[in-house]
């Protein structure tokens, strides 16, 4: 599959971008002898490509954004590089100028003809991500594949979001007499991410930022005073510009008297393909810039939270719509829990718009967005997205009287909560805690089909805020009892070691959240294929599954249910022994520890059980030689195995329960994992030996 680059990822640029581009700065750079004839790299042993040199320029003085790459395809696999993407928004961008070219080995050189013509579309209001691909021409193993792309942007001071709703129309471009007395720069929402650290051997790289602008003048000619900077993110003004990362030992950005920030990189190893690794995102070596209304964190969280708090206890304040709303939902119900249970269900049947098939990816919001709709609007409209959906929730439960507070977290499938990284903009979800009892229950109501009590596996063990505390706070770990897998399979064995039989799946938790929500999105037959691929995967090599069955797919509550039918070779037959794996989900699934030491985290996602019970009824004349002993292992706190064996006549039943409660692994930890692991992967090779009667002496 061919990738994409994170530095060649257009910035959702939330502006009115010029219809002209100026000319490229910097001319492409004729590769060396050495580059043209190298077919491998000695410091990326094995490589498919190596990025010979990139750049990365923002510069404001100049109005325009440009990202720059060389790259050394050295295998066949290398070539996915030649492919480039470039996402932007064509309701408020235009189409990007790029240019690009292969060198072959030899020297002789293809150009990329022209791109376009681009989509465009007649309604600028609209909010349309467009993806531009491109495909360097002519790409061979040897080559090195040159482009660059530039975005010119237009300045602009615009009114704050708070006000848009009041506006005729943001389409044009108001004069600066037409504009409220508050306004605010397009130019903080376009801060860049400098991508570090990319899947591929980077030899050296450049990154620049030129925060000056023409923003000063403006402001000082219409206005008379204020910062140079001024932007509103999130309600509040913000006048600081800071930024976040994580870099290797050494290396730090660098700024100017004249306020520039420059990078330069040399020799950065590739970012390695983990498995159970945190997001790439996090992972990877970057610089974040961003605004902030305050400049360091012993004043930014406290403030912000009491602020953010405020500003969500307004707009979840119950209304007379909502109160009347509680009354039909609730009734004359008096036990807290109960109310709660009723509110949840009430508003997880709505409509909610991030779980329909035609649902856009996760974009991080723009200037030009709306404000999340009112609770009185989602109720009205009978939908809405996730995070409104969720404050629907919290503004039901004031109405009936229940004593609930909203948390905002970051999803830790993106990310990870970054106390120093001073911006909501972390914060993607909202989830309601509710104290009953001196307890607190934590609910994911915008998380559709996720069963009442429950959060979701990225929302738990999540950073974030929470009306309820004036610190940043983590939301609990799941259980281990609400994640459960269990596999029961009933087979019959013939005496040629073929097999067949039936298979009943049950989930719960994270495993059944998923598969639910997978239907939703993708329908059903899609999620029976999936799902099947998945089993498929797991079992010995000849099983094959068919007939996925589910039950419950359109239900929070209970188990969800999986059937399907299994057969083919599963024993070997040598000898008049038939040998069998002893269990039958565990050869192939094991986690695989090749490499002694790790130095980045575990992310298992959530703690959970797995049990595999399988029934194998014995061919007839047969009787068993050898079968796994009743076994425990044990990781004291994080882990454990329990295997049981039991035989009545004809028929051998194994039972293998896996139950793991670690969900993040600090590094330090990874050789216990490691050795416990491998324990664990070698109890699982065992066999079953089957021999006719007169064999085993009976």
């Amino acid at each position: 599959m061919r990738k994409t680059h994170a530095w060649v990822t257009a910035l959702m640029v939330p502006s009115y971008l010029a219809t002209t581009v100026c000319a490229f700065a910097q001319k492409f750079h004729d590769p060396s002898s050495q580059e043209l004839q190298m077919t491998s790299d000695p410091k990326a042993p094995g490589a498919a490509a190596v990025c010979l040199d990139r750049e990365d320029e923002t510069d404001f003085s100049n109005k325009y954004v440009s990202q720059y790459a060389r790259i050394k395809i050295l295998t066949e696999a290398g070539k996915s590089w030649a492919h480039f993407e470039i996402s932007y928004d064509a309701a408020v961008m235009q189409p990007p100028v790029v240019e690009g070219r292969t060198i072959h080995p030899d020297g002789t050189i293809s150009v990329m003809p022209k791109p376009g013509p681009f989509p465009s579309l007649d309604d600028r209001a609209a909010a349309t991500l467009q993806v531009a691909s491109f495909d360097l021409p002519d790409v061979t193993v040897g080559s090195v594949v040159e482009y660059r792309w530039i975005l010119h942007i237009e300045p602009r001071v615009l009114p704050y979001p708070s006000e848009l709703r009041t506006m005729p129309s943001m389409v044009g471009k108001p004069s600066l007499s037409e504009l409220p007395p508050h306004y605010w720069s397009i130019y903080p929402l376009i801060l860049p991410r400098w991508e570090i650290q990319e899947p591929i051997y980077t030899h050296h790289a450049r990154f620049r930022f030129d925060p000056l602008s023409e923003d000063a003048k403006i402001r000082n000619e219409v206005f008379k005073s204020g910062p140079r900077w001024t932007s509103e993110i999130d309600g509040e003004r913000c006048d600081f510009i800071l930024h976040a990362d994580r870099l290797p030992s050494g290396l730090q950005v660098q700024d100017s008297i004249e306020g520039e920030y420059t990078m330069e990189v040399h020799d950065i190893p590739a970012l390695e393909d983990l498995p159970d690794a945190l997001p790439a995102a996090i992972r990877a070596f970057y610089v974040q810039f961003y605004a902030s209304p305050y400049p360091a964190p012993e004043n930014y969280w406290n403030k912000e939270i009491k602020r953010w708090s405020k500003d969500l206890a307004n707009e979840t304040s119950p209304t007379k719509t909502l109160q009347d709303a509680v009354i039909s939902i609730v009734g004359g119900l008096s036990d807290p829990e109960e109310k709660a249970r009723r509110i949840y269900a009430t508003v997880q049947s709505l409509n909610n718009h991030d779980f329909t098939p035609d649902a856009k990816p996760y974009i991080r919001r723009t200037w030009f967005q709306f404000p999340l709709k009112t609770p009185d609007e989602v109720w009205s409209d009978k939908g809405g997205s996730s995070n409104e959906i969720a404050r629907l929730f919290l503004a039901l439960c004031k109405a009936a009287r229940l004593d609930a507070y909203g948390i905002g977290v970051a999803d830790r499938a993106r990310r990870v909560f970054d106390p120093n990284y001073l911006s909501l903009e972390q914060l993607d979800a909202t989830l309601v805690d509710i104290h009953i009892n001196g307890k607190d229950l934590y609910l994911d109501p915008g998380e559709k089909l996720c069963p009442f009590g429950q959060i979701a596996w990225n929302h738990a063990l999540a950073g974030g805020i929470s009306q309820a505390s004036q610190e940043t706070i983590h939301t609990p770990a799941g259980s281990l009892k609400d994640a459960v897998t269990a596999r029961v399979t009933e087979l019959t064995v013939d005496g040629t070691g073929g097999a067949s039989g039936s298979l009943h799946v049950l989930m719960s938790g994270p495993q059944a959240l998923y598969w639910r929500q997978f239907a939703m999105r993708r329908g059903e037959p899609a999620a029976q294929r999936e799902f099947a691929e998945l089993l498929q995967s797991l079992l010995p090599d000849g099983i094959k599954i068919e007939s996925i069955q589910f039950k419950g797919l359109e239900t929070s509550e209970g188990y969800l249910e999986a059937t399907g039918k299994l057969s083919g070779p599963l024993g070997v037959v040598t000898e008049k022994r038939i040998t069998i794996p002893a269990f039958l989900f565990s050869a192939k699934s094991q986690m695989q520890f090749a490499n002694e030491n790790r130095n980045s985290p575990m992310d298992f996602h959530f703690a959970e059980q797995v049990i595999n019970d399988v029934k194998l009824h014995l061919p007839p004349g047969y009787t068993i030689d050898k079968a796994p002993q009743s076994t425990q292992l044990a990781w004291p706190g994080n882990a454990a195995l329990a295997v049981t064996t039991t035989t009545t006549p004809g028929v051998l039943e194994v039972k293998h329960v896996f139950a793991r409660a670690v969900v993040v692994l600090d590094p330090k930890d990874y050789s216990e994992l490691r050795d416990y692991s491998l324990k664990v992967a070698a109890n699982d090779k065992q066999q079953i030996v089957l021999v006719p009667q007169t064999a085993s002496g009976n």
